[in-house]
């Protein structure tokens, strides 16, 4: 069995092996969401008043926000004793990484709430508050599951017969930079079952890859972010799919040369070079010139501009 090829791209930087990864791009993890059930019904505003890295507003979300320094993380513990992970700092990324690990729920308009329906036929509510316990910010799976751990030892330290049952990785982020411009508008004509691109509201272009189930944002730039993996390996297959495409739509650099050949000689002032250039225009074009009059009342005008800096259109020599 050949020995795998593993090449160093850049000083510093860590070895690729093409065996895993031929464009030679390895995704980075930005942030894993995770969720743990601590079996146990837990009193809210008893852990915000005991805990001083927590906050719950119940008017605002339906759960208390815990952050912890190392593994930098939040957490979102419920009533019902289960927690999610987050990396995210604000309560709106929060709710934004929900819909993505909780697509089957629908939320209300006022999502501060945390009022959910569940879609079906039935449009009663299913209940107040979340089920799960998420802990996100994690920048690896181990990172995420002790991060989880610790927020279940700190229940358990505020008199909650917590456990740590269920852990489970939900959704994990990753991006890179293919280091050239794409093409979006080509891409999203050729692959328009997959594709949406709109750019009047989201700069990026959104790519739902069937297998695996990721979602790419891909942008004009050539940044990447990968989301809706389970594992870090449909991230790094995903990615691998989608570089032959991007490629396919590289966006190469066009360098436009003019010959202007009225700069071949010494320009007196700044009108003087625009006239030449309307002058060269027009004749490209195949139309007039410039009027010596109008060509000499510009020279005038710009000659009492300088003498009277402050005052030229109001006094002039005849």
């Amino acid at each position: 069995m050949a020995d795998p090829v593993v090449v160093v791209v850049g000083e510093g930087s860590q070895p690729v092996d093409l065996s895993k990864h031929p464009s030679g791009i390895v995704p980075t993890l930005q942030n894993i969401v995770s969720t743990v059930n601590l079996d146990c019904k837990l009193d809210l505003k008893q852990i915000a008043l005991q805990a001083r890295n927590a906050e719950y507003n119940p008017k605002r979300f339906a759960a208390v926000i815990m952050r912890i320094r190392e593994p930098k993380t939040t957490a979102l513990i419920f009533a019902s004793g289960k927690m999610v992970g987050f990396s995210c700092q604000s309560t709106a990324k929060i709710l934004s990484e929900m819909k993505i690990i909780y697509p089957n729920i629908a939320w209300s308009k006022d999502e501060t709430c945390c009022i959910m329906e569940r879609i079906g036929t039935s449009n009663r509510p299913l209940y107040h508050g979340f089920t799960p316990q998420v802990c996100t910010g994690a920048k690896s799976e181990q990172q995420s599951k002790l991060a989880a751990r610790k927020y279940a030892r700190i229940i358990q330290k505020l008199g909650f017969p917590a456990k740590f049952k269920d852990f489970k990785i939900q959704n994990i982020v990753g991006s890179c930079d293919v280091k050239f411009p794409i093409r979006l508008e080509g891409l999203a004509y050729s692959h328009g079952a997959f594709s949406s691109y709109e750019p009047e509201l989201f700069p990026g272009l959104i790519y739902r890859m069937k297998q695996p189930k990721i979602v790419l944002l891909i942008f004009v730039s050539g940044k990447i972010v990968l989301t809706g993996a389970k594992v870090r390996d449909e991230t790094y297959a995903a990615f691998e799919n989608i570089y032959p495409v991007l490629s396919e739509f590289r966006k190469t650099q066009q360098c436009y040369k003019f010959d202007f050949p009225f700069l071949d000689r010494d320009v007196v002032t700044v009108d003087d070079n625009r006239l030449n250039y309307y002058d060269w225009l027009a004749a490209q074009c195949g139309i007039p010139q410039i009027e010596e009059w109008r060509t000499q009342m510009y020279a005038e005008n710009g000659m009492n501009r300088n003498v009277r800096p402050e005052t030229y259109r109001d006094e002039w020599e005849d």
